[in-house]
């Protein structure tokens, strides 16, 4: 019965300590994220928008994995497309993206995406491929509306 009760207390400590590693902030500006380090550290690309703020972003330290949602000036957004690539059809590594968790991130962001109902909702779909620290390449999915300078991106584990 002790031997139970030890383990149930032991895995309870490695959940614990596991969950306590995510970090979530908020940025007023991209200026203060820089501040912050998020863009030096590759939470944040450094190709976003200098006019994004309201940002708020989730990720793990030891995973690529990172959900973000932020606004951006419409101005903008022909340059920043220029840094990503339009797709018609979802990558294998980003048709299923799981839930953040956070209030502000989207529903239809979350679990088998749809890119219909995504393009209904007036957002357009990008990728971008990043070079990792590990010699590996991150993808990031970006769901815009240039429109009204609304954006989503989602980093993706590797795989």
């Amino acid at each position: 019965m002790r031997v139970g009760l030890v383990g149930i207390c032991v895995a309870a400590v490695i959940l614990v300590q596991s969950c306590g590693s995510r970090r979530e902030s908020f940025y007023p500006s991209v200026a203060d994220a820089k501040k912050a380090g998020e863009i030096n550290r590759g939470w944040i690309p450094d190709y976003i928008p200098e006019s994004s703020h309201a940002i708020h972003i989730v990720y793990d330290p030891e995973s690529p994995r990172t959900w973000c949602a932020f606004e951006f000036s419409p101005s903008d957004s022909q340059t920043f497309q220029k840094n990503l690539t339009h797709v018609d059809t979802l990558p294998i590594r980003v048709k299923h993206v799981d839930g953040s968790g956070e209030s502000w991130w989207p529903d239809f962001l979350t679990g088998d995406l749809d890119l219909a109902g995504i393009r209904r909702r007036g957002f357009d779909v990008y990728v971008a491929v990043e070079p990792d620290v590990q010699s590996d390449t991150d993808l990031v999915l970006f769901v815009l509306d240039c429109v009204n300078g609304k954006g989503f991106f989602y980093r993706t584990p590797r795989q």
